[in-house]
């Protein structure tokens, strides 16, 4: 017969973890559509759309809104509202980064990096 000794186990109640004040909003990209073409010369509109980005603490507190287009030529409406419309020239892989800031200063960010697609010959 084998004995087995058991430990005693301690159970602790965790509460629900308050919500920090320094926590950073947490900024959300969606893009559509997500690629565009290889050599596209600003054919396509992509929109950016940044408004499931939230404050931790309170998901309807205002934020702001500021887009970066990087690595590829592009073209933006208003660089500061919650969704974007771009086109890009279609030579590097497009990269968006988007920072959202709280009333308070606190800011979170997002790097996205669109797609580019070679289209098969006819």
């Amino acid at each position: 017969m084998i004995r087995v000794a058991l430990a005693p186990i301690a159970l602790i109640g965790l509460g629900a973890c308050a919500a920090s004040p320094e926590r950073p909003p947490i900024a959300r990209i969606a893009a559509e559509p997500a690629a565009i073409a290889f050599h596209d010369d600003f054919q396509t509109t992509v929109t950016l759309d940044g408004t499931t980005s939230a404050a931790v603490e309170d998901p309807a507190e205002p934020l702001t809104f500021a887009w970066h287009l990087f690595d590829d030529d592009a073209h933006a409406d208003d660089l500061t509202q919650p969704t974007l419309t771009a086109s890009f020239a279609g030579e590097r892989p497009p990269r968006v980064v988007l920072d959202v800031t709280t009333s308070d200063g606190r800011t979170g960010e997002v790097t996205l990096e669109l797609q580019l697609t070679v289209l098969a010959s006819p």
